[in-house]
């Protein structure tokens, strides 16, 4: 069963920000099921460490995929923490996500200076002298 898991995984890299038919990304699979393919005798320390490595490969390919809610509006880290997930792990989800809501809002207020500075120099231009 854990190479299904694993084949899905892959499978959705190529489509990482789109969704499931009940809004999940591959990071909502990964965090709400995926120790769920393997058996008892396998740690916990293995799981997460492997799980670990398909978030970072994940979150490489596309960061905002994170932040998604599903139909049930559900996120990842909540996944994670029904799962019963390590603190580390889910720290680390709740880092990356911390980490895209930043860049988010820095694109956001970066957007935001450029179309005042746009604004300031259409004012000022010789063409706005002629057209006032």
């Amino acid at each position: 069963m854990r190479k299904w898991w694993i084949f899905r995984l892959h499978f959705q890299v190529c489509r990482l920000v789109s969704q499931d038919q009940d809004g999940k990304t591959p990071f909502h699979i990964l965090c709400e099921s995926y120790a769920a393919g393997y058996d008892a005798s396998t740690s916990q320390s293995i799981i997460e460490k492997r799980m670990t490595s398909i978030l970072w490969v994940l979150y490489r390919q596309a960061p905002a995929a994170i932040t998604a809610e599903d139909n049930f509006g559900v996120d990842a880290v909540e996944y994670a923490l029904e799962a019963s997930l390590s603190m580390s792990f889910l720290r680390l989800v709740q880092d990356m996500v911390a980490r895209v809501h930043e860049n988010n809002a820095k694109k956001k207020a970066h957007r935001k200076s450029m179309q005042a500075r746009r604004q300031m120099q259409r004012r000022h231009s010789p063409e706005a002298a002629y057209v006032a």
